[in-house]
């Protein structure tokens, strides 16, 4: 799981500023577990060309769709005055602040899944 604190688009390339997080659950976690990022900088990740993107479609669901990256950059392009933290990309789910990843490498995303807890 990635904390995102930034995305943004250079040229062909989707760009992450983000820092692994990690579970904060047990008896003494009010109503639920929550996601916290590691302390320390945030690390700049990059999605593959061939990178599958997952957002949570909100309009009929939670419906999970499915994305390229040339997509998901027309997306983002879309909406210029995205906030991870609260504005997310409609329809999709509003926050955009936590996802999990698989990696190609140690910063290159292969699949970025946003995460969805209702």
């Amino acid at each position: 799981m990635l904390t995102i604190s930034g995305i943004s688009v250079d040229g062909d390339r989707v760009l992450l500023k983000a820092r692994p997080s990690t579970l904060v659950c047990g008896l003494r976690v009010a109503n639920d577990g929550y996601y916290e990022p590691v302390s320390g900088p945030a690390k700049t990740y990059r999605l593959a060309r061939r990178a599958t993107v997952i957002l949570m479609n909100m309009s009929d669901g939670p419906v999970p769709a499915r994305y390229s990256v040339a997509a998901f950059i027309k997306l983002l392009r879309a909406t210029p005055e995205l906030n991870v933290e609260r504005d997310g990309l409609d329809p999709h789910f509003r926050s955009f602040k936590t996802i999990s990843v698989d990696h190609s490498d140690g910063t290159e995303i292969t699949t970025l899944s946003q995460h969805y807890h209702p």
